[in-house]
């Protein structure tokens, strides 16, 4: 049985999707959580929230008006 064009390109973007939702529970209410504020929490939420928008970009950016 042969894939359609393009399904491999969505299921690599829905992987990222799913890793970058883990990533987003875990790091920030598990690894940093508990410590002091510091620029390391800031640094994690500017990267993750530029990831999600690379991520949208790359979703949106076949389709079609």
């Amino acid at each position: 049985m042969q894939e359609r064009p393009g399904r491999r390109g969505f299921s690599i973007w829905l992987a990222t999707v799913a890793l970058l939702i883990v990533v987003g529970v875990v790091l920030p209410y598990r690894v940093l959580a508990g410590g002091a504020p510091s620029m390391a929490i800031f640094g994690f939420w500017l990267a993750f929230g530029l990831a999600v928008v690379a991520v949208i970009g790359v979703g949106v950016a076949r389709w079609k008006v």
